[in-house]
């Protein structure tokens, strides 16, 4: 068997960045290090320094666990209406995103109507990813606002996935580009009262340039990546497309 050399293995990945044309993407897994983006933040801004920002990436709109946080991004959820669930303890639907871990409105309390759960950082567009188990349809209202507080007018797009055997997905992205300045997106409980299930957030400058998502659990292996459905996460690696997987 011939095992190609790192040079070889590497080279899309460095033709990828010598161009400067467009996005380059790279998926960084691990555990409580990455989750906390202690040191994968300096790698991002190094490469975004050198290659171009091309945005923040991959987060979830809120502290899924003790100690998750993105450099950039601020996130927020309130606990008394939204949880999270990752590997650790996998929920019994499956339906998790890449990093592991998904956002999940409570409203047990019957609480349809509260906070949001915010993600604010420097972007122009944006697409959530949700999910909902078979015979579900996945469901969350979005809202934007500007550094000021004000509201945003802002078209939306829904894609709905087709049916799979984990139940289908859906992504809000914004139609036209915002203007490349901070805002904050907010994602509330549809008017029917369904929970959305929030398995990630991508935020992008609409630049050429470098992404560095950092996906990370505390206390987590890598084989713990098997624990997510295989069509799940095949079909979130297509919509991110990497270039290069650490």
């Amino acid at each position: 068997m011939d095992i190609a050399s790192k040079d070889e293995a590497l080279a899309p990945f460095y033709q990828a960045l010598a161009s400067k044309t467009g996005v380059v993407r790279i998926l960084h897994f691990g555990d409580s290090h990455v989750a906390s983006d202690i040191w994968t933040r300096y790698l991002r801004e190094g490469f975004q320094s050198r290659f171009g920002d091309a945005g923040s990436g991959s987060v979830l709109p809120g502290s899924v666990f003790r100690g998750y946080r993105r450099a950039g991004v601020s996130l927020h959820a309130p606990a008394k209406n939204w949880h999270g669930l990752t590997l650790r303890k996998p929920p019994e639907d499956g339906l998790v995103g890449l990093s592991g871990a998904s956002l999940r409105g409570d409203l047990r309390g019957g609480d349809h109507n509260g906070p949001p759960a915010t993600a604010t950082g420097r972007f122009s567009s944006f697409e959530l990813q949700l999910a909902a188990p078979p015979g579900e349809t996945p469901c969350a209202d979005v809202s934007l606002e500007d550094e000021s507080g004000v509201e945003e007018i802002a078209a939306l797009e829904r894609e709905q996935g087709e049916a799979r055997p984990y139940g289908s997905m859906l992504m809000i992205r914004n139609r036209d580009p915002l203007p490349l300045a901070l805002h904050t997106l907010k994602v509330s409980a549809c008017g029917d009262g369904t929970a959305p299930i929030l398995l990630g957030l991508d935020l992008r400058t609409g630049q050429p340039g470098v992404i560095y998502d950092s996906f990370g659990i505390n206390g987590v292996t890598f084989a713990d990546l098997d624990k997510i459905a295989s069509p799940l996460r095949h079909d979130l690696l297509a919509r991110l497309n990497p270039t290069l997987i650490i």
